[in-house]
């Protein structure tokens, strides 16, 4: 279809000749056009050369001679801009061109005026002196630096000539009769004195407006030939420093007047090449054809096409946009006709949107499809798709021919496709690993236990002072590092077994700040910013303490030498607008809790793999690459979502939000009864199916005092309860073990002795005593692999409830 409407369009355009904006040669060879020189010979500026040195001879003869002849021809440049561009003014595109030209008619005229007045003259107010000939100089330069100014705003505007010549001359009439009738012009030259506060003032203020212009005229460069630029600057420029020469002379036929006189000349003379050229050379800005009859036959022909019509020249711009340009992208086709068509498209996507135009012009009929972000008339973007057929050799389309597709739509949907399967992805990749670590971490865990365990016992026989001992604190670090790692493998996959309740966040991270500070150092700022009345949420507080320790550390190693670290909460309402672009967000009341740095931030790809286990930008040894792997498996595992904002150099906020819970916040339980004496006498049933574990928490409890049962399988762990004598306190058991597991044994043996306190122990639960990880309300747990300490203080809670 798109082709179809190409051929179409070829054919129409067939005949309707279209200038090609850059003359060939065989075109001028033929005489087809008349080329004006781009920049002045070198003749002509030698003899600029030879006028300006003419000038200054004449002016050491008679000052008045040469301001009269410096004056007139600033008068000349300004009656000529008027002719050429009042004659054109219906074939002008680019209607400000008509505001130059008018303006400068009256400025001319005010500068005619201002050279009849100046001193020693005798034409006009003699008696006066300089101050008439001062405020006309003024005044015209007000009115020049106010029309450059405006300029720019309206490029392709629609402009009444008449009306804009009607206000210039209320304006030039209004400033001579306040001059030479009323006299209420501020006085700006007194004899004897020199220039007034005034008029030097009203000098640097025209000098401001003047910067503004060339500000505006800069944003509007795309919209100019270069060289039409280049000459307006220059011309704007001049005009500035001949205004800061004006403002310190005393004498009116003093040096300074002189530099300033120099100045304005070569000023209006790059005035009069930047319009001159734009009118004569540039024919596609000045001269295209309006005919009635050409823009109806074009909107009929291509006002139903779906897509957007367009030829575009060999410098990328603009010379036909179809009227539904309007419709699709809120731009009127004037005004994007004349205009470069890289000017709307999206800066990341302008290079390669160049190359493949590049690519397409350089051979003859060539065909080519692209996308990119095009913007819009209210400023927004949509993806396009662009279909171009190179037309640059045939003389009626000298150009090349395409339309624009709107795929915002295809776009939008693609990349919904993409993300629910990324989304896929990554919950795969999440299940896989936690089954992977499901899977390793039982046995795992039970290996762990035992390097852990006989080093521990093995220390509590050596001489600290021998080497034995230091042998067995290395064996001792290494396999709690390894424990470790086991350990956020299930945070990540969200196996790890949790005991929630609701808690105030704001008391968690309290709690916290003591440990983050010694965590960070002392060369970083640590700034806490707690919002007040934050609602409860629920979560193991151990589990809590582990995302801020992960995302402090990640910050501090982001943080080359001094820095802050920032870390706030609030309460939060998200919509359905908000939760659309997350994944498994429930529209809702969260709370949410954020830390950031002003560290060196992250680059896109790393924020791509932030999450994935094993991912590290640190060194070798430096990290695991599971903190924030973990960070994201706990925020997953209690409904919440994280999102990260970070740039190079730029620093980074984590942003967590957990879903808020109704319930008021629940009391502390109680912590570790009787830390202090966590001995005993008791009787304890110990069931492990694994014999190392089982010898070596059997020593361990010995040597705290306990008497101990063991059994090495559910089965044999009834027949002893059954046969002994005295009484059991407690029951301390493997959860996954043959034959049945630990919570099936415990209620078995509460049959056999009611009150039985039971302890279960684990490296996995596998949802036996916990669901999702949660574990169910009134479990004792320990964690596999344990040290003597953590089982003395487990034991004794689990004898004390």
């Amino acid at each position: 279809m798109a082709q179809l409407f190409r051929i179409r369009a070829a054919r129409f355009f067939k005949g309707r000749k279209m200038v090609d904006p850059v003359q060939s040669e065989e075109n001028i060879r033929q005489g087809r056009s008349r080329q004006i020189p781009s920049v002045p010979s070198k003749w002509t500026a030698l003899a600029g050369l030879v006028i300006l040195l003419t000038l200054f001879v004449v002016s050491r003869f008679d000052y008045r001679i040469f301001h009269t002849l410096a004056e007139l021809f600033s008068v000349i440049v300004a009656f000529s801009l008027f002719i050429v561009l009042w004659n054109t003014k219906d074939l002008v595109e680019n209607k400000a061109l008509m505001l130059i030209g008018i303006a400068y008619l009256f400025i001319g005229g005010i500068d005619l005026i201002h050279t009849l007045a100046y001193k020693g003259m005798g034409l006009i107010r003699a008696e006066t002196g300089s101050n008439p000939a001062t405020q006309l100089w003024i005044f015209a330069r007000g009115v020049e630096g106010i029309t450059l100014l405006v300029f720019p705003f309206l490029f392709f505007r629609k402009i009444n000539p008449y009306t804009v010549f009607g206000i210039y001359f209320l304006v030039t009439g209004i400033g001579l009769l306040s001059i030479f009738y009323w006299e209420i012009f501020p006085v700006c030259y007194v004899e004897g004195a020199g220039l007034t506060v005034f008029k030097k003032n009203a000098e640097y203020a025209i000098c401001v407006i003047l910067i503004a212009a060339v500000v505006l005229l800069r944003q509007k460069k795309s919209l100019l030939d270069p060289l039409v630029y280049r000459y307006m600057v220059t011309a704007i420029v001049l005009t500035i420093l001949g205004e800061l020469a004006f403002t310190f002379y005393v004498s009116v036929y003093g040096l300074s007047n002189l530099i300033g006189h120099y100045c304005k000349i070569i000023s209006f003379y790059c005035i009069y090449l930047a319009l001159i050229r734009s009118g004569l050379t540039q024919p596609y800005s000045v001269l295209f054809s309006k005919t009635k009859q050409n823009e109806t036959m074009q909107r009929k022909m291509f006002s139903n096409i779906g897509d957007v019509i367009v030829i575009i020249d060999k410098n990328g711009v603009n010379r036909y946009k179809s009227p539904n340009v309007e419709k699709l992208f809120g731009w009127k086709p004037e005004e994007l006709v004349g205009a470069s068509t890289w000017d709307n498209v999206h800066p990341d996507d302008l290079a390669s949107a160049q190359e493949f135009v590049g690519r397409l012009m350089q051979e003859p009929n060539a065909v080519g499809t692209m996308e990119c972000r095009y913007r819009c008339g209210d400023g927004s973007y949509r993806w396009i798709e662009f279909t171009g057929n190179n037309l640059l050799h045939d003389p009626d389309i000298c150009g090349l021919l395409g339309n624009y597709s709107d795929i915002t739509g295809r776009r939008q949907a693609e990349k919904e496709h993409e993300k629910l399967r990324d989304q896929l992805i990554q919950a795969q990749k999440m299940e896989s690993v936690g089954r992977l670590a499901g899977g390793v971490a039982h046995d795992f865990n039970n290996i762990m236990g035992v390097i852990l365990g006989f080093s521990e016992l093995a220390m509590e026989k050596a001489d600290p002072s021998g080497p034995i001992y230091e042998d067995l604190q290395e064996i001792y670090k290494a396999a709690r590092r390894s424990a470790d790692i086991t350990r956020q493998l299930l945070s990540f996959a969200r196996k790890q077994t949790i005991a929630p309740r609701s808690v105030d966040l704001n008391e968690m991270v309290e709690g916290m700040l003591r440990m983050l500070r010694r965590l960070i150092g002392e060369d970083i700022d640590l700034i806490w910013k707690p919002a007040g009345n934050l609602w409860p949420v629920k979560m193991d507080p151990s589990q809590i303490d582990q995302i801020l320790a992960n995302l402090c550390v990640n910050s501090r190693d982001a943080i080359d030498d001094v820095g802050r670290i920032t870390i706030e909460t609030h309460n939060i309402g998200l919509d359905r607008d908000f939760c659309a672009g997350y994944s498994d967000c429930i529209p809702g009341d969260y709370v949410l809790l954020a830390v950031s740095d002003d560290g060196c931030g992250m680059t896109p790809e790393t924020k791509d793999n932030l999450f994935e286990p094993f991912f590290t930008t640190k060194g070798v040894g430096k990290g695991t690459g599971l903190g924030l792997a973990t960070v994201y498996g706990i925020v997953r595992q209690n409904n919440g979502f994280i999102h990260v904002d970070s740039e190079p150099e730029q620093g980074t906020a984590f942003r967590i939000y957990l879903p808020r819970h109704e319930n008021g916040v629940e009391p502390i339980r109680g912590k570790d009864p009787v830390v202090n004496d966590v001995q005993g006498s008791e009787t304890i049933l110990l069931v492990e199916d694994e014999p190392a574990i089982l010898k070596m928490t059997k020593t361990m409890l010995e040597r705290l005092g306990y008497t101990m049962l063991t059994a090495n399988t559910p089965g044999r762990a009834m027949d002893l309860a059954r046969k002994h004598a005295g009484g059991i306190h407690l029951l301390m058991t493997d959860v996954v073990m043959p034959e049945m597991n630990g919570r099936d044994l415990a209620s078995n043996l509460l049959s056999l002795y009611p009150g039985l306190k039971c302890l279960f122990m684990s490296g996995y639960t596998a949802d036996v005593i916990a669901h999702h990880g949660m574990l169910n309300e009134g479990m004792r747990f320990i964690q596999k692999p344990f040290s003597k300490k953590d089982l003395a203080v487990k034991v004794r809670e689990a004898l004390s409830r």
